[in-house]
């Protein structure tokens, strides 16, 4: 019986043992397919970074001109309204001290309404429109 009982162990066991290499084979091949899967996949990420800088590299070569070129005309007309400013300074020294007037009013309601919320917005609009629509008159 106990020949038996050896033999039925030592069967269990190459049965086992047997189940163990096909379950390290089977380990082995799902390691080696993950691995090509991540590889494969690496590859793609690789490949789709590299269109999307030179799709980046590409609309900025196409938009660089025309940043460049918005700048110079805003550029330009920044001037232009700055130096139109500095010959109206010149030409109408009363009206720019009333504007400027008119402005510090304004800006001291504006401020002022911290202090006295209810007061402040009775006055501060209308002034500041008021002053607004007159800078606006003499800009034209």
């Amino acid at each position: 019986m106990k020949e038996t009982k050896q033999k039925k162990g030592s069967t269990n066991e190459r049965a086992l043992d047997s189940n163990l290499q096909a379950g390290k084979y089977k380990l082995r091949e799902v390691e080696e397919q993950t691995q090509q899967a991540m590889n494969r996949a690496a590859n793609a990420v690789e490949e789709n970074s590299d269109k999307a800088a030179n799709k980046a590299g590409e609309s900025f070569e196409k938009v660089a001109p025309i940043a460049q070129e918005l700048h110079k005309k805003t550029g330009g007309k920044v001037n232009n309204t700055y130096q139109h400013a500095k010959k109206y300074r010149v030409e109408h020294p009363g009206k720019i001290l009333f504007i400027a007037l008119g402005v510090g009013v304004g800006i001291g309601f504006i401020l002022g309404q911290n202090t006295h919320p209810s007061s402040g917005t009775r006055y501060a609009k209308p002034i500041i429109t008021a002053a607004s629509d007159v800078a606006m008159q003499f800009f034209r």
